[in-house]
């Protein structure tokens, strides 16, 4: 079978091959990635222990504060609450810090109600995008717009259109003559896949840093152990 060169409108669309040339900065750099520097704030130790209340009973000993910074160690260095509990211990010893360590019992329960910030970058009059993993994560933002849900799956370079009748299918034919009267690239601009294929890879990046599994066993667990992520 001869080889099908790409035309040259097509060239910057080609995958190069990466070549490492700077191996003294490139090595320096995966050595960077094993060094750790870990600091707590003044104002963190000042608000890890909540101030106790008049009210006997029922006190809290750890600020939130002090569950989110546990939390997030958890997310970054992928450990059980207890290991992030011997972790988080053997530090404190190690700056010599006069505090006390949440224990993991503690860290499971706090994590149901804790309010951890969700920085949203996103413009609230814009259209809400939603995206439903299947691989583990599921990640969305609710939308209270009563328009149907639009199925945007790019068919396949041979694909043909179907005589079976239903939403799927006509959105698929759709598709299918969209992207013959114009070329594939122009429909993923148009149909708005180019903004689809971006959220994927962030929730890919998200998955290689953190996993694709969640270590909280309720909803409520999961929703702060994202947050956090």
């Amino acid at each position: 079978m001869p080889q099908i060169y790409p035309q040259r409108n097509q060239l910057k669309y080609t995958k190069k091959q990466y070549r490492v040339r700077n191996w003294k900065e490139y090595e320096a750099g995966l050595c960077k990635r094993g060094d750790l520097t870990i600091w707590f704030s003044e104002d963190a130790l000042r608000d890890w222990h909540p101030p106790v209340g008049a009210k006997p009973g029922g006190q809290r000993r750890y600020s939130d504060t002090a569950i989110e910074t546990a939390l997030t160690v958890r997310a970054v260095y992928g450990l059980a609450l207890r290991q992030t509990e011997g972790f988080l211990r053997s530090v404190a010893r190690l700056l010599q810090l006069d505090i006390e360590i949440p224990d993991h019992s503690t860290l499971s329960r706090r994590s149901l109600t804790l309010k951890a910030p969700l920085r949203n970058t996103g413009n609230a009059d814009s259209p809400v995008h939603t995206l439903i993993d299947s691989t583990g994560l599921k990640a969305h933002r609710g939308s209270d717009d009563p328009t149907p849900t639009r199925i945007l799956i790019p068919p396949g370079r041979n694909a043909k259109t179907s005589d079976d009748a239903g939403v799927e299918s006509d959105q698929r034919d759709e598709n299918i003559r969209l992207i013959d009267r114009v070329d594939r690239r122009c429909w993923q601009r148009e149909s708005g896949y180019t903004r689809r294929s971006l959220v994927e890879t962030a929730v890919s990046r998200f998955k290689n840093q953190f996993g694709s599994t969640l270590g909280g066993r309720t909803m409520r667990s999961q929703v702060t152990e994202v947050r956090i992520a």
